[in-house]
């Protein structure tokens, strides 16, 4: 607005609600490893995508708050490890304080 070029690095995200379910996907869900937070037998889960050591998307189902900080993860590239990211007690606040 200003005149001063910058750069836009916000992943692409869209939500749909659908009855009872909340659905939001965030970056890139294709050609990647899928881990779960969460039981995607349940109503309230998320999946995220990872290629190699790189987050690339996130899908959640009515967890809007793992959606928030997924997003922001997604959006400054940070790389948190997989292992924390398959431990169910981790916080994802984590993942952007260590980037």
């Amino acid at each position: 607005m200003i005149g001063e070029p910058r750069e836009y690095h916000d992943p692409p995200w869209f939500w749909t609600d659908q009855y009872d379910l909340n659905i939001q996907v965030a970056g890139d869900m294709r050609d990647a490893d899928h881990i779960a937070r969460g039981d995607p037998n349940s109503t309230r889960f998320s999946i995220m995508a990872m290629r190699g050591i790189e987050l690339v998307g996130a899908l959640s189902v009515n967890a809007a708050k793992d959606m928030a900080m997924l997003r922001r993860i997604l959006a400054a590239n940070a790389k948190p490890q997989r292992a924390e990211l398959e431990s169910p007690g981790y916080d994802l606040r984590a993942a952007l304080k260590a980037h």
